[in-house]
């Protein structure tokens, strides 16, 4: 069974990169597919599309600062092109995020369980329902059950949730606990992390863990 390892980032990083990278950050991003991405992409061979991701440095560099600036990252790419982005994107965890400044913070809480996704869901944080799988601006429905792994809620869609999940407490508060319970994850996992992570204003990532 999967389960969700919640962590942060700078917003103000992130909305900087995805709204106006530099070309300093988008060679940093392209070094990183050039080097770490294409060339370990096997099951990808057979589906390139050099004119989405050319193998060029500073063509791909280009082709990432107008792909940023895209209002959907992921629909309308081929399964192959969109996992090759979804890598990339998942490298602002790594040395690729640490060289633009992301600021990507691990919590050391345990993760919450696939089970609690679903019952936060049906009593009414509807936002939690695919928590986990929903990408960064992607409208679509998960590709494969494997992609998208992850989520990132910036400061206003964190409000909502958090305005869901508070909605749900009297519920949350009445139902069984124990350790690894919905009631232990919900108050003693997700909401402590969720209003930190508001507190300080950046931005969550939701990884699934499977």
């Amino acid at each position: 069974m999967a389960g969700y390892l919640l962590h942060s980032l700078s917003n103000e990083v992130f909305q900087q990169l995805i709204t106006s990278p530099t070309r300093e950050q988008a060679l940093v991003l392209a070094d990183y597919m050039l080097g770490d991405v294409m060339p370990y992409s096997d099951e990808f061979e057979f589906f390139e599309e050099p004119e989405i991701w050319p193998e060029d440095r500073d063509a791909l560099a280009d082709r990432i600062i107008a792909h940023l600036a895209q209002p959907e990252w992921y629909t309308g790419l081929r399964i192959e092109s969109a996992r090759k982005w979804d890598l990339l994107v998942q490298s602002l965890r790594d040395e690729p995020g640490e060289a633009l400044g992301i600021d990507f913070r691990y919590f050391d809480d345990e993760p919450i369980s696939e089970d609690f996704i679903e019952t936060t869901a049906k009593l009414g944080a509807t936002m939690m329902t695919d928590l986990g799988s929903r990408g960064f601006r992607y409208y679509g429905k998960p590709a494969a059950e494997d992609w998208p792994t992850y989520s990132i809620l910036l400061p206003e869609m964190l409000q909502t949730l958090l305005i869901q999940l508070e909605g749900i407490e009297t519920k949350m508060e009445s139902s069984a606990g124990g350790y690894g319970s919905p009631r232990q994850q919900y108050f003693d996992v997700l909401m402590p992390t969720v209003r930190e992570v508001i507190a300080q204003g950046r931005a969550l990532w939701v990884q699934t863990d499977v």
